[in-house]
C-alpha cells in the first residue's frame, strides 16, 4: 500500500510540473526574495484596508512562504483549466490513479478467491480421506460378515476300508487286496457349499514334493453337488500299486500319502478350496491295524 501512495505522489508532482509556465520548473537562478515590494509608508491617514496587500510581508521585508505556496497552487489549478497540456496531464494522472486503485482491488479480490479455493480444496481432501477410511472400514466389515456366513469344508480323519460303498465300512490294513482310502468331509459353515471338483492322489514316496504337484486330471462333481451346513460326505480313491512299492511301505522304507483338495463355491459365487494330506503308518508289532495321520508340508494343508 505504501508503494501505491508513493506512485500517486509522483504523478501529482509530474502533473504540477506540466502546469508551470514553459512546461517545466522555474529556472534555478530565479530568487523570489530578490523582488521585494517597497516598504509600506504609514501616515496619519494610513488605512489598514488599503495596505492589506502588504500584510503577508514580515518585518524583514521578505514574502511569507505560505502565501507563495498558495499562489503557486492557484496558478497550477488555473493552468489545468486553461492549458490543454496541463489538462491532459491531469486527466492522465487521474486515469492512472484509477487504474492503480482497480488493480489493487482486483489483486485483493483475487487473493481472497484463491484463499477460499485453497480452503475448499483442503476441506474436500479431508472429506475424501474420511470417506476413504469409512469405505475401507465398511469393506472390511462386509468381508468379515461374508466370511462368517460362508461355507467351510473341513476334512476328517482318513480311513482304509475293504469296500468303497458307504454302507460297508470294514476297516483293513491289507494293502495287497487293493483297499479304498476314504476321507470324510463336512460343511461346518452357515451356508451351503456348492462342490465344483475334487482331487485325490495316492502316492508311495519317502517325502512329498513341495509345493504340491497336482496333476491336471481331477474329478468333476456332477451337477454341482450341494453340501448343506452341518452335512458330511466322503471322497475316496482305490489303492493300486505294485507289489514292490507295497513291500517298501510295509517295511517302513517308504510312506503312503493321500493328498488333494476340495474346490467349492459359496452363495455369491466366490471360490474356496480346502487342501489336505494324510500319511499312513503300517501296523506295529503290538497292533493289528495301521493308522492315518493328518500331516505333510504346509503347502498341502490349507483353507481358502
Amino acid at each position: 500500500m505504501k508503494t501505491v501512495f508513493l506512485f500517486i505522489e509522483l504523478l501529482f508532482f509530474s502533473s504540477r510540473a506540466f502546469a508551470l509556465d514553459g512546461g517545466g520548473f522555474p529556472p534555478a537562478s530565479l530568487n523570489v526574495y530578490e523582488h521585494r515590494n517597497p516598504a509600506p509608508v504609514f501616515t496619519k491617514s494610513n488605512n489598514l484596508k488599503e495596505n492589506s496587500d502588504h500584510l503577508a510581508i514580515g518585518s524583514t521585508g521578505r514574502p511569507n512562504p505560505k502565501n507563495l505556496e498558495s499562489q503557486e497552487y492557484e496558478s497550477w489549478w488555473r493552468k489545468i483549466k486553461t492549458d490543454p497540456n496541463a489538462t491532459f496531464a491531469g486527466i492522465v494522472a487521474i486515469f492512472t490513479f484509477g487504474l492503480v486503485c482497480v488493480g489493487y482491488l482486483q489483486f485483493t479480490q483475487m487473493k481472497k478467491t484463491l484463499e477460499a479455493t485453497l480452503e475448499t480444496a483442503r476441506a474436500t481432501l479431508e472429506t475424501a480421506d474420511a470417506t476413504r477410511i469409512s469405505g475401507e472400514a465398511t469393506k472390511l466389515l462386509a468381508e468379515a460378515t461374508l466370511n462368517m456366513e460362508s461355507p467351510i469344508i473341513i476334512v476328517q480323519k482318513a480311513k482304509m476300508t475293504k469296500s468303497g460303498r458307504e454302507t460297508e465300512e470294514i476297516f483293513t490294513s491289507d494293502l495287497d487286496n487293493s483297499p479304498f482310502i476314504r476321507i470324510p468331509v463336512k460343511n461346518v459353515g452357515r451356508t451351503p457349499a456348492y462342490l465344483n471338483n475334487i482331487f485325490i492322489l495316492l502316492r508311495v514316496l519317502k517325502e512329498l514334493p513341495d509345493p504340491p504337484d497336482y496333476f491336471p486330471v481331477k474329478f468333476k462333481v456332477p451337477n454341482g453337488m450341494v453340501l448343506e451346513p452341518g452335512c458330511s460326505n466322503e471322497i475316496q480313491q482305490k489303492y493300486c500299486h505294485l507289489e514292490s512299492s507295497t513291500r517298501l511301505v510295509l517295511e517302513g522304507k517308504m510312506s503312503l500319502w493321500a493328498s488333494g483338495y476340495i474346490a467349492y463355491k459359496d452363495f455369491i459365487g466366490r471360490e474356496h478350496k480346502t487342501g489336505f494330506c494324510f500319511r499312513w503308518y503300517p501296523p506295529e508289532p503290538n497292533r493289528m491295524d495301521g493308522r492315518w495321520e493328518y500331516e505333510g508340508p504346509d503347502s498341502y494343508l490349507y483353507m481358502t
